[in-house]
């Protein structure tokens, strides 16, 4: 029961990670033009990543709190709510997203770092997969690590909502929220 004392219906893995899928594809055009731009410009593929951390900010904080999930989740009628029912604010949206906000800050440093360190000849003259790996080449020894990190707790998040009944994800047990159909 929730504050409003109505039953709460949590979420499935499927539905979740649907609404997931969703979210992919309402980023895709940001992605492919962010894509586009760095190719021609490596001044542009240098403050990317931190455009692309901003707009994760705007999607998992901002929409979270404002419409109680991201588009994925609001077009699938599920809303993100504190285990009480109550609406989450920006305390609870910030801490759902804070690991991976850190992590994707690593990332982004590290691979900051090896863009500058490749030169302009082989940036403009590889391509994008060639450039990629030349960019890792470069990138510190430690963004092997946060990588493998980000991994472990992607499919860490994926293993715990898939074994407990409310299909709670290390983030919302960080956070104190759920993900229920929207009443």
């Amino acid at each position: 029961m929730n504050y409003l004392n109505q039953p709460m219906q949590y979420a499935g893995f499927r539905k979740r990670f649907s609404a997931q899928f969703i979210d992919l594809l309402c980023m895709l055009p940001l992605i492919g033009l962010a894509y586009w731009i760095g190719q021609q410009h490596k001044s542009f593929a240098l403050i990317e990543p931190f455009l692309t951390l901003s707009i994760g900010i705007w999607f998992n904080v901002y929409l979270v709190k404002r419409y109680g999930g991201t588009p994925g989740k609001v077009m699938l009628g599920l809303q993100i709510v504190r285990v009480d029912g109550r609406p989450v604010d920006y305390r609870q949206a910030a801490l759902r997203y804070s690991v991976s906000f850190v992590l994707g800050v690593a990332i982004a440093v590290a691979l900051l770092i090896g863009t500058m360190n490749i030169a302009d000849a082989d940036y403009y003259t590889l391509g994008f997969l060639e450039r990629t790996e030349k960019i890792n080449e470069l990138a510190p020894a430690w963004y092997g690590l946060v990588t493998l990190l980000s991994n472990i707790w992607t499919w860490g998040e994926t293993i715990i909502m898939l074994t407990n009944k409310r299909r709670r994800a290390p983030h919302d047990f960080m956070a104190g929220t759920v993900v229920i159909y929207a009443p």
